[in-house]
């Protein structure tokens, strides 16, 4: 019974998406903070306080890395779909903009793939 529920507890931490960087930090807090819940329905104060000292700890450290990284680096906090969108837009353009200079200016290339017809061929 509890190798069952050990493998769900693996399958949750493992669809937990790491989209930004705060978010295995945000899911280390949700665990340690279940466990000291449940924890404090039993009867042992040592280990409760422990696990309710460490889950502080654990939502200091994420209130703070959360404050860092919004003063350092705000990019690192947006999820890595918006990144990849946001850099495509910057790189190519954005394509459901007509009036996008980098669209419009784009210059076409030859294919090289494609062989280009032979000048004695057309004759």
């Amino acid at each position: 019974m509890f190798g069952q529920q050990l493998q769900q507890l693996y399958s949750l931490i493992e669809r937990v998406r790491t989209g930004s960087i705060i978010a295995p930090l945000l899911a280390l807090d949700l665990i340690v903070g279940v466990f000291a819940s449940l924890m404090s329905m039993g009867s042992n104060s040592s280990v409760t306080n422990g696990l309710w000292v460490l889950f502080t700890l654990c939502v200091i450290v994420t209130i703070l890395a959360y404050t860092g990284w919004s003063i350092k680096e705000p990019d690192r906090l947006q999820t890595e779909d918006y990144r990849l969108a946001r850099h495509r837009i910057d790189v190519i353009g954005d394509e459901r903009n007509p009036n996008d200079p980098k669209v419009i200016e784009a210059k076409p290339i030859a294919n090289p793939r494609v062989p280009l017809p032979q000048a004695e061929a057309i004759k």
